[in-house]
């Protein structure tokens, strides 16, 4: 597993709620995915963009190695209706999530008044 990105301080509540949504996307990714396998591997990178009045917080969770994608799920399943109902409803941001041949790549946006820490 990898991690890039700069430090930030957060705010307990949104905290606890991006941490349900690491928490769902390494549960697939060990049951399903690439973290299944011993080649497998995440990368996990995030950003801060924009303008100060409108800065986003931008995650971005790559998976590759794992099982072969052949077919697409029939339907959303719990947790993928988690991890979206949290970002949008809770933090006020958006996912985009997509199933490639190599793994899972999910693309999250929050806006970071909503999480960070503006006093730290």
């Amino acid at each position: 597993m990898s991690l890039e990105g700069p430090d930030l301080s957060l705010l307990p509540d949104p905290t606890q709620a991006l941490a349900m949504v690491v928490h769902e996307l390494v549960t697939n990714a060990v049951k399903y995915g690439a973290l299944s396998t011993a080649s497998g591997r995440v990368a996990v990178r995030w950003e801060v963009a924009g303008e100060i009045s409108s800065a986003q917080l931008n995650l971005v969770w790559q998976e590759a190695g794992g099982p072969v994608v052949a077919t697409r799920p029939q339907r959303k399943g719990f947790g993928t209706r988690l991890i979206r109902n949290i970002v949008v409803h809770e933090l006020g941001g958006r996912v985009e999530a997509s199933l490639t041949p190599t793994g899972a790549h999910y693309e999250i946006e929050v806006p970071l008044a909503r999480v960070a820490d503006s006093k730290a």
